[in-house]
């Protein structure tokens, strides 16, 4: 699995351009999302909402609002940009948002999750840097990743999930990039059964710095498309 530290690495070896034109089969991505159903689950205040703004090409929302019962999002077109002259459009056929608190995992999760083709585990990684109190967000994590691993044979035949380990920016901007990530890693492994036949792996992002989200936001496109 490649780590954030390595895919630091090769932007400023090679060069994000390069990456975006050689390092990705974009083909093979357009082909594998069209007509995809995603649903996004994660603790409160990780990015779920700013994350379907991405994907629908809205505006990220500046205040946090607590979703409560599940919300049905309609299909739309996702025009992504890989450089300067080229796009590609990306279909998702349908997505649902739920609620990040632990009551609403009980309660809405699986409804969000039975039918869906992939789904965006989202986490907020400044909780897991190495200066802040960091129990209750493993805690948290360990807690969402056993009900995963409980509700996943239920879950739709070959369905992809990808951890996202959201607002990198923050960390970068406190100079705290020492995420824990192999521990994090690791919990996965030990807590989801058969981990490979269902998580893609774990990932950086920033949905509100848009430089870091066309860095980053590829590399979880291609390996989910896999």
């Amino acid at each position: 699995m490649v780590s954030f530290v390595d895919i630091f690495k090769q932007i400023a070896e090679w060069g994000f351009e390069y990456i975006v034109n050689n390092y990705f089969n974009w083909e093979v991505i357009k082909k594998f999302f069209w007509g995809k159903k995603i649903a996004v689950i994660g603790p409160t205040a990780c990015g779920k909402d700013s994350l379907i703004a991405r994907l629908q090409g809205k505006p990220i929302p500046k205040q946090h609002l607590n979703t409560n019962a599940p919300e049905n999002i309609e299909e739309y077109n996702l025009k992504y940009k890989i450089d300067k002259d080229n796009f590609i459009d990306l279909m998702a056929k349908k997505s649902i948002n739920v609620g990040g608190e632990e009551p609403d995992r009980e309660k809405y999760w699986y409804e969000a999750c039975k039918d869906a083709d992939i789904i965006f585990y989202m986490l907020d990684s400044s909780k897991f840097t190495s200066s802040k109190n960091n129990d209750a967000a493993i805690y948290r994590y360990k807690n969402d990743l056993r009900w995963i691993n409980i509700f996943k044979h239920r879950f739709k035949n070959n369905v992809k999930i990808a951890i996202i380990l959201n607002k990198i920016d923050l960390a970068i901007q406190n100079n705290e990039i020492n995420l824990p990530y192999s521990m994090l890693d690791e919990i996965a492994r030990n807590e989801i059964n058969h981990y490979s036949d269902y998580v893609c792996g774990i990932f950086l992002l920033s949905l509100t710095d848009d430089n870091l989200f066309q860095k980053f936001f590829p590399d979880i496109l291609s390996k989910v498309a896999k």
